[in-house]
């Protein structure tokens, strides 16, 4: 029997509608039917979506990808961020691929909003585009057998948000930079001032400019975090990989748990990098971390050879050990920017016992512009290289991870040392060139304020005797007094060192290389010849 025509139409118009329906769930344009007005692509685990939106009261339409299953529409990629398509043109608005393979945002009267730049590697390419469950969208030949093998992916083009597993960084070889960009306000995505990547230098860290001017810089990857990052008491979220050689230099973050969803910002509001984890309990977005942390220390805030600490609610500079303001009288009116130098007239590079290296702890180490890295190097090799050349002010270890081997690795800096902060809960040791005679054999400085201990090496602390240890320096600080006839001789040291007796308390060494007036020759007005005084040959720990 005939089915009546009123009934034909009726399931003609379910079969669109459930066809449109279907079309709208996919997560693949082909190069037949475009993506237009109203409809969408969604990731196959249903996480993200892509379509076109509008912001706030503004009559700019956009294409983007925002999480699919939030309340709150949360934007995190947007393709004509800075080509926006007027309201008005909607019904004419459609993603589509062409025949040469790139996906082209087009309005009315075909004009071109954004477009791809793949190319592809054949002209005979069935290229589809896919919207992936990481929230990448991508552009591969539906014929490759390698479904990792993209013509293009969003992810090489990120607007303000980083994903987890999306690459922020460079490659050599074609010159990609990949960086977050901040929107100028919550209803206007085009790119504002702000923006987060990785440096580009010989030693590369993490950093947020203000247009071209640095604001904030992590220092480097010193093995399993940043320089500035503050050892958590707590265990991390996020899982960080950091990867830096010839070919390529790039940052990712990795949620632990597979199930969190994270989200990290570059915001112009905040001038701050933020990272916000979803609470299903609250429905909202849980700010879990801040970059900068605080509001103080900005990038070189205090100068050439001068550091910034932060006790509580304030921030204030000091000056290198070894160094001095170079304006006394701006220094004391908090006006810090002029930096620090050194306050020896008399230091020559690389003359014997003139020269010397002071450890300085928790620092965040320099700047790394006018730097040089090597990763096989020990520390010894480093502090040799480092004191062959007398342009190089410092060197530190590149890789502070202690995987049973020690630290490892070496950074070494020529000119100024710029953008330091002391980090009580981060940081590392850095060792800072200076002439001999401003280093105080350490030795002393912790014995007059009570902390010998940190004297000794952190590999022997366990291992020694702590009042053996104790004694050792006492006697050591006994051996290099200014004055000879305050030393003891060998005797009296074999004797000190097998006894328990009452050792006398030492005076300040100083560290003068020169001839030394002795008590018996201050009758006769005048100073004894070299060798017949015994003279401390310096060498610095």
């Amino acid at each position: 029997m005939a089915i009546p025509l009123p009934s034909t139409l009726l399931i003609i118009a379910t079969l669109f509608l459930l066809s449109s329906k279907i079309s709208s769930e996919t997560n693949t344009i082909t190069q037949l039917p475009p993506l237009t007005y109203g409809t969408s692509l969604v990731s196959e685990g249903g996480t993200f979506e892509l379509g076109f939106f509008s912001l706030g009261t503004t009559k700019n339409l956009y294409l983007g990808i925002w999480f699919r299953n939030i309340p709150q529409k949360t934007i995190v990629w947007v393709a004509n961020r800075n080509n926006p398509i007027k309201n008005t043109s909607k019904n004419s608005t459609e993603l589509t691929i062409t025949k040469q393979g790139n996906l082209v945002l087009l309005s009315s009267n075909n004009t071109v909003h954004w477009s791809t730049n793949a190319t592809a590697k054949s002209k005979s390419v069935n290229v589809v585009a896919r919207l992936l469950e990481t929230g990448n969208l991508v552009l591969r030949d539906e014929n490759d057998d390698n479904f990792e093998n993209y013509l293009w992916q969003s992810f090489d083009y990120p607007s303000d948000t980083l994903l987890p597993g999306m690459k922020l960084g460079w490659e050599v070889a074609t010159g990609l930079n990949r960086y977050i960009t901040s929107w100028k306000n919550w209803e206007d995505p085009s790119s504002g001032y702000f923006s987060y990547g990785v440096s580009r230098g010989n030693v590369p860290d993490m950093q947020i400019w203000n247009g071209s001017s640095v604001v904030y810089r992590s220092g480097p990857w010193s093995g399993f975090r940043f320089s500035a990052t503050p050892l958590l008491k707590r265990r991390p979220l996020v899982n960080i990989n950091f990867v830096d050689n010839p070919r390529e230099s790039y940052y990712q973050v990795f949620p632990r748990n597979s199930s969190m969803i994270l989200r990290t910002v570059i915001n112009q509001t905040a001038n701050a990098l933020l990272r916000f984890i979803w609470e299903e309990e609250s429905q909202n977005w849980k700010l879990d971390l801040v970059i900068p942390r605080d509001g103080f220390c900005g990038y070189d805030y205090c100068g050439s050879f001068g550091y910034c600490a932060v006790t509580g609610n304030t921030s204030t500079c000091e000056c290198l050990r070894g160094f001095k303001p170079k304006s006394a009288e701006n220094w004391s009116a908090k006006i810090w920017n002029e930096g620090c130098v050194n306050s020896s007239d008399s230091w020559r590079c690389r003359v014997k016992n003139k020269d010397g290296f002071v450890k300085v702890s928790n620092m965040k180490i320099p700047d790394t512009k006018t730097s040089w890295m090597n990763r096989s190097m020990t520390i010894d090799e480093c502090k040799a290289k480092c004191w062959a050349n007398c342009s190089c002010t410092a060197y530190a270890n590149s890789d502070i991870t202690e995987n049973g081997s020690g630290y490892s690795g070496c950074i070494i800096w020529f000119g100024d040392l710029l953008d330091l902060r002391l980090l009580p809960d981060a940081g590392q040791d850095l060792y800072v060139r200076l002439d001999i005679s401003q280093i105080e054999e350490k030795a002393w400085r912790c014995w007059k304020e009570n902390i010998p201990i940190e004297f000794i090496d952190t590999c022997l602390r366990d291992s020694s005797i702590l009042s053996e240890a104790l004694r050792c320096i006492h006697i050591g600080l006994l051996c290099v007094q200014h004055q000879p006839n305050g030393r003891p001789n060998m005797t009296s040291v074999v004797t000190m060192l097998t006894s328990e007796s009452t050792l006398p308390q030492p005076e300040k060494p100083v560290f003068l290389m020169e001839r030394v007036l002795v008590e018996e020759d201050v009758g006769q007005h005048m100073y004894c010849p070299t060798n017949e005084v015994t003279i401390s040959d310096v060498e610095p720990r």
